[in-house]
């Protein structure tokens, strides 16, 4: 299964989130896992978008580039072969969440989708 690191690392944030301090309600484990879960999604969008970008860009360039080379693009073979292996890793992280998100498209006992009456109002009428 491939791993992101990025859930634990913002997960382990919520409790010192000053926002999320004035709601108690939102200090337990059920908003842990979910911050959790959409931590390793951001983290992964977020870490294949900017490797991708540095590796095109360091194509463009070339690995041994010349003056005007823009700095902070990758320097050699060994770290652009890292950064596919690294690239891979992160599709496969949000491949993993793609299939879950549609296969959970529609929760069960919800009826048809076809069926869908809009929105519904969040609080019950009295």
């Amino acid at each position: 299964m491939p791993y992101s690191p990025w859930g634990p690392m913002i997960g382990r944030t919520l409790k010192q989130n000053q926002a999320v301090r004035r709601t108690p309600s939102m200090l337990n484990k059920d908003e842990e896992e979910n911050l959790i879960q959409q931590g390793e999604i951001f983290g992964a969008l977020w870490h294949y978008r900017s490797l991708k970008s540095k590796m095109v860009e360091t194509i463009n360039w070339g690995l041994k580039g010349g003056k005007k080379r823009p700095e902070n693009l990758i320097e050699c073979e060994a770290e652009y072969e890292a950064a596919v292996t690294v690239l891979k890793d992160q599709a496969r992280v949000l491949e993993r969440f793609s299939k879950m998100s549609t296969e959970n498209v529609h929760e069960p006992g919800r009826g048809d989708p076809s069926e869908d009456q809009g929105a519904q109002p969040i609080y019950p009428e009295e």
